[in-house]
């Protein structure tokens, strides 16, 4: 954590919105990031993110200076994300028989698409089937992915993120790739 950051905490504590503000500049491109991982629904990770910045705004005074705040903020927004995601599958279970999401809107796996919608349908299919295989996989494996694999944090950042042993990250990873992959090889 820098100087900087943590003043604005400080001055957030106190009440300065201002600090706030720029704090949530600091964070919110990522938060963005991990939540649509766990949504696949762009609505969905902002409807998320605001929740987040709202828990994280209210229970500032319960943040313990002593722990890196990113592990504490990351923690409220996995924690965030798996319930709401608990939620949806619970609604879509009721209300849509089970069938996956129709208001999905992925985006491309892949930047370079070169404007040829065959590449954009496969991109978008294989972004599919990995929401699906991703939401298959428990919700320890499925964070550890989210975070590792496609956030880019370090395994020791995630174990701190999770509040488990490094060794427990580990073991996440491997046997929620091995799962995913086993689900990606039926359709690929």
């Amino acid at each position: 954590m820098t100087v900087d950051e943590r003043l604005l905490i400080e001055k957030a504590k106190n009440g300065d919105r201002n600090a706030f503000d720029r704090l949530t500049e600091l964070y919110i491109e990522k938060a963005y990031s991990i939540a649509f991982r766990y949504t696949g629904n762009e609505g969905d990770a902002r409807d998320i993110v605001q929740e987040v910045f709202y828990k994280v705004y209210i229970n500032l005074h319960r943040y313990n200076p002593k722990f890196p705040f990113s592990a504490w903020f990351f923690r409220i927004l996995v924690n965030s994300s798996i319930n709401y995601a608990k939620r949806q599958r619970r609604k879509r279970f009721i209300f849509q028989d089970g069938n996956p999401k129709s208001d999905v809107n992925p985006v491309d796996v892949t930047v370079d698409t070169e404007n040829n919608p065959e590449k954009k349908y496969i991109n978008k299919e294989v972004y599919q089937l990995l929401q699906r295989g991703l939401e298959l996989l428990p919700e320890k494996q499925r964070s550890a992915i989210i975070l590792f694999d496609f956030e880019g944090f370090s395994q020791q950042e995630v174990a701190v993120i999770l509040k488990c042993p490094q060794g427990s990250v580990m073991s996440r990873l491997f046997y929620g790739r091995r799962k995913l992959r086993k689900f990606l090889e039926k359709y690929l």
